[in-house]
């Protein structure tokens, strides 16, 4: 977790000079088009996928990190919150965290950061982007592949998401019954916006999670599903309306 130290410079009859401070992005307000990708671990019949199972809802929060990276954040993530916010979110969809006297049936990590994330829309092609030419080169190879491409507004959606992200991921496995097992991956849900160089992730995190947190262990048909949202800029409760009636004297 990194913190920000504040410097205070104390002189004897002397003025530190004011320093402009930075201006903050803010999400405000702002419509967020939020990406949500999702894996859930399929039961394998022989050469078929017997389809996605339901896993339990009873967790351990393993951990929460900065996934690594070149570029770093406008802003680095309060992670404190960070937990809270996801620990909301799950309690809102049935997720129950452990006490000490329960096993959990998973365990959860939670990666945030900035990147390039694989093309959702490309999972059926093989891309090729090391070529001496400095181009993407797409082959299909399957026809689900060639049945997507025919679909209406597809490139918009390629290049969108082609483009660097903002995320956060959950990713769910199978708690270790015994010492040195391996990990065992049950599902994990990717939420995504863009503009990571104007953007502070603090302030788009409670959009991202409300929005992704539907499609916790759930499996969606589509490459991705985009959830328009706009994050608010305050709470108005309005309580019960009196109507007063002008009177005029005569």
């Amino acid at each position: 977790m990194k913190f920000s130290r504040t410097w205070l410079a104390i002189g004897l009859g002397l003025a530190a000079p004011a320093v402009p401070a930075a201006e903050m992005p803010t999400d405000a307000g702002v419509p967020l088009s939020i990406d949500i990708r999702t894996s859930v671990d399929q039961r394998w019949r022989g050469f078929r996928k017997g389809g996605a199972v339901a896993h339990g809802k009873r967790y351990l929060l393993a951990s929460v990190k900065e996934a690594a990276g070149a570029v770093p954040l406008v802003r680095p993530v309060n992670e404190g919150e960070l937990l809270r916010l996801v620990r909301g979110e799950l309690g809102k969809h049935g997720f129950q965290e452990i006490t000490a006297a329960q096993k959990p049936e998973i365990v959860l990590t939670v990666n945030y950061g900035r990147g390039f994330l694989r093309n959702p829309h490309l999972e059926d092609a093989m891309v090729d982007e090391t070529n001496s030419e400095n181009t993407t080169i797409v082959t299909i190879t399957s026809l689900a592949q060639l049945m997507r491409q025919r679909e209406a507004n597809f490139e918009e959606k390629v290049q969108k998401a082609q483009f660097e992200k903002l995320f956060i991921t959950v990713t769910a496995w199978k708690y270790p019954e015994a010492r040195g097992e391996k990990p065992y991956f049950f599902w994990r849900t990717v939420m995504a916006v863009d503009n990571p160089d104007g953007r502070d992730l603090n302030l788009a995190l409670p959009a991202m999670l409300a929005a992704g947190a539907g499609y916790f262990d759930r499996e969606i048909k589509d490459p991705e599903v985009t959830i328009n949202s706009t994050l608010p800029t305050g709470t108005v409760k309005l309580g019960p309306l009196d109507v007063i009636e002008e009177r005029t004297g005569k």
